[in-house]
């Protein structure tokens, strides 16, 4: 499976498609199920190490300032002897500071001046590689430029390969798929140690030489990186991970297609439809639609429409978007007996029309894999959002917002979920219909434009605690208080009932 760009969440496995699944001996996110190993399919023993929630995904926090304490480690189940060709290491990190004895280890695979490890070495401002070879108890080998590229707080994407022929090392490194080190040779014999796990973000003996900082991925590969292949790892770390999202027969196609209709028709019709698309489906100044008793798109990835129209009609019509879903100025519809699309990382909406139209239509927008997670958006920029129907759902697990332009939910029955945030821009945000109802988790603002429930029977939740802040303007007065309420769901016929319409000074 190629093309995976992101940090792949719940049950890790081995891309097996990947051209070095082969050679690989260990590949783990020492932040997702603390350490599991991708490649046995084994957990680790893991002592303090913290899961640190960061834009890129979920990290592994070792040290006093992110992890535990200075014991923190994850001991994985790779151990036996040094390859009699070679090996090469990634790692994906940053820095927070120097480590234990200011030596922090990456990994370490050592006992009794024998084995291998990746370090910062304070003393050279550098991550070093290091191992015992020949007579000598320690080599060192500094990766260039690592003083910058490997600063505190700064991303690193590091490849070490270690080629081997018996009497002789030769190393290159590559940082950021940049090559760094040219063919830095080490004349003697390895001294290695076989019975010695590896371990992430410490040292494997004694747990005195911790990491500073967070560890992303850590990979062993049993092969001897090429320039190319190293340059192409670091690019696509993550397609070395099979895709959680994909089905078996998707998984069996390494490379990335894609299904676009240009001005013309795209048609699919009958009594059964169904059209599966692994990573784009986009549509072009022309027309695309679905026809039929039941239809059914899936796309693994993204799915786009330019000015152009869009459409999915039948008794049962279904739509299914991995990553993203967006409408460029034109059209992009639902009509059918029961129509769901559901969309588990963007759904957007450009100038034009997005409609969902049919006596039972849902949107889903999912909730992010992990707490901390990348927040997932639905919005409405100029143009036209509108769900209609008898029974018409929209639920939005993290934002849903309005810019300039018109949402609307009308219908008989009208529900509406956020459990983040529902907010609404210069514009219009409008709920209308015989019974309408709208839940928010945590916070509802409306900004400049207008924000309107229209209905017999009109009912606004908010499930968390209610905050208003007051106090009024001039000096002597104490800066602004605030006053909390738990509250039912009320019906709102006109402003807040007295009892909460109290000032504080």
């Amino acid at each position: 499976m190629a093309g995976m760009r992101y940090q792949p969440q719940g049950k890790l496995q081995l891309n097996r498609q990947h051209a070095l699944a082969s050679a690989l001996r260990l590949l783990s996110l020492p932040g997702v199920h603390r350490g599991f190993d991708a490649v046995a399919q084994q957990a680790a023993t893991t002592v303090g190490v913290k899961m640190v929630s960061t834009p890129d995904g979920v990290v592994g926090g070792f040290g006093a300032a992110l992890g535990a304490g200075s014991t923190d480690r994850i001991t994985t189940g790779l151990v036996g002897d040094f390859p009699l060709t070679g090996r090469s290491y990634i790692f994906r990190f940053r820095r927070n500071g120097g480590g234990g004895g200011n030596l922090g280890r990456l990994f370490d695979k050592t006992s009794s001046g024998g084995g291998q490890f990746l370090m910062w070495y304070g003393s050279r401002a550098a991550i070093s590689y290091g191992f015992y070879a020949g007579s000598s108890t320690e080599r060192n080998i500094d990766i260039p430029g690592t003083a910058s590229t490997a600063a505190v707080g700064q991303d690193c994407i590091l490849i070490v390969a270690h080629a081997y022929d018996g009497a002789s090392s030769t190393i290159n490194a590559y940082v950021n798929g940049q090559r760094v080190l040219n063919d830095s040779v080490v004349a003697g014999v390895l001294r290695d140690a076989p019975s010695v796990p590896l371990t992430i973000g410490n040292r494997a003996s004694d747990g005195a030489r911790v990491w500073d900082g967070s560890i992303e991925l850590a990979g062993v590969i049993d092969l001897v990186l090429s320039p190319d292949q190293a340059t192409a790892l670091s690019g696509g770390i993550y397609q070395t991970f099979a895709n959680p999202f994909a089905d078996d027969d998707e998984e069996a196609r390494p490379k990335s297609y894609t299904l676009t209709v240009s001005a013309g028709a795209f048609a699919l019709a009958g009594s059964a439809a169904s059209l599966r698309a692994n990573r784009k489906l986009a549509a072009e100044p022309g027309s695309f639609s679905l026809a039929g008793a039941a239809a059914v798109l899936r796309a693994a990835r993204q799915i786009s429409v330019t000015s152009g129209a869009f459409a999915v009609s039948g008794s049962t019509a279904g739509l299914r978007v991995a990553r993203r879903l967006a409408a460029g100025s034109g059209e992009f519809s639902f009509a059918g007996g029961a129509a769901a699309l559901v969309a588990s990382r963007r759904l957007s909406t450009a100038p034009g029309s997005f409609v969902l139209v049919g006596r039972g239509a849902t949107l889903v927008h999912t909730a992010a894999p992990a707490p901390g997670g990348p927040t997932y958006v639905l919005t409405a920029v100029p143009g036209s959002f509108a769900l209609n129907g008898a029974p018409v759902a929209l639920t939005a697990a993290r934002c849903l917002a309005a810019g300039a332009g018109a949402y609307s939910l009308a219908a008989s029955p009208v529900n509406i979920v956020a459990q983040r945030r529902l907010s609404a821009g210069g514009g219009q945000f409008e709920l209308a219909g015989a019974a309408a109802l709208l839940q928010v988790v945590r916070r509802l603002p409306a900004a400049a434009g207008t924000f309107t429930l229209l209905g017999s029977d009109v009912v606004l939740k908010h499930s968390a605690q209610v905050e208003y802040a007051r106090a009024p303007a001039g000096s002597g007065y104490t800066p602004q208080r605030h006053e909390y309420h738990s509250r039912p769901a009320q019906v709102f016929t006109g402003g807040r009932p007295p009892a909460i319409q109290e000032n504080y000074r």
